[in-house]
């Protein structure tokens, strides 16, 4: 077993966690930034199976009152980071379209996603939206078809965390923004009081699902080593329903299994309620304008 990795986001060394086996998969944590990442690479055929259909069938997509209220924070964030109508914005890990499709006339869109069958579904959510601007690819191999420097605002709502190898992510979607463009990312916080006292239990902790894990100072450097100048950052709790919650509870050994059925059966998925975790991190960052 390694004991020892190169860390993705600054080049340190990082140490296995002793007590953080997923299966296969290791956690490690530099002792430099603060980073936390999984190891190994899940493969391809993992992924696509992991983000093939039934992906997007999960209940943390069907709770409309959580989804709505998480919606509002994002719209209230937009506007914090001074988007205006008709801005060209990009969603990075933009799943089935389900967020843009809330303001999808008032902004000038393109999203893509690792997920084909997300792709598909966003694709027949927005049938206004031309089908070159929805794309299933990696960050990586992505081309969008505005030119570098072309975009208002990128967006990565929940999405890094799904990320192997996050700087080089940042550093391709800055080069995407206008000067003084500015990007939006959310992502758990593995810095908050809730993540350190559940520990391997934190409802986050689910790889290879996640597989990379910052602290608001560890993104704050990421965010600068791709010539991004955070202007906000802050970590809060989230919405969810209480039968997600027992769900989640229960895919990280809190609660029996069983009991997330029984929970939907009650009726608890229709009830949403703001959980005060503070382990959501929101960041706004600005690329520097031209001199």
């Amino acid at each position: 077993m390694k004991l020892h990795e190169r860390c993705r986001l600054c080049g340190g060394t990082t140490e296995l966690r002793s007590g953080y086996r997923f299966g296969q998969f290791d956690l490690f944590k530099c002792g430099a930034c603060g980073f936390q990442q999984i190891d190994p690479e899940p493969s391809g055929a993992e992924l696509q199976e992991l983000y093939g259909t039934l992906y997007f069938q999960k209940a943390k997509y069907t709770d409309p009152k959580a989804i709505e209220l998480e919606y509002e924070r994002r719209h209230n964030l937009m506007a914090r980071a001074g988007f205006k109508p008709e801005d060209s914005l990009l969603e990075i890990g933009c799943g089935a379209g389900q967020f843009i499709a809330t303001c999808a006339d008032t902004y000038n869109w393109y999203g893509m996603d690792f997920s084909e069958a997300g792709i598909e579904e966003a694709r027949t959510r927005l049938p206004n939206l031309p089908a070159d601007r929805l794309r299933s690819q990696s960050v990586e191999d992505f081309n969008p078809s505005l030119p570098d420097g072309g975009f208002d605002g990128v967006l990565i709502f929940d999405t890094i965390e799904h990320v192997y190898d996050p700087q080089p992510v940042l550093k391709r979607a800055a080069s995407w923004l206008k000067p003084g463009g500015r990007m939006i990312v959310t992502t758990p916080d593995i810095g908050a009081n809730m993540a350190k006292l559940t520990g391997r239990r934190w409802p986050f902790m689910t790889p290879p699902e996640h597989l990379s894990f910052f602290t608001r100072p560890a993104m704050v450097q990421a965010l600068k080593s791709a010539g991004l100048y955070t202007s906000y950052s802050k970590s809060m709790g989230k919405y969810a329903n209480v039968a997600f919650i027992v769900y989640k509870a229960g895919r990280v050994g809190l609660l029996p299994k069983s009991l997330g059925k029984l929970a939907v059966k009650m009726g608890l998925g229709k009830l949403t309620i703001y959980v005060p975790t503070g382990d959501v991190m929101y960041m706004i960052a600005e690329k520097q304008r031209d001199a």
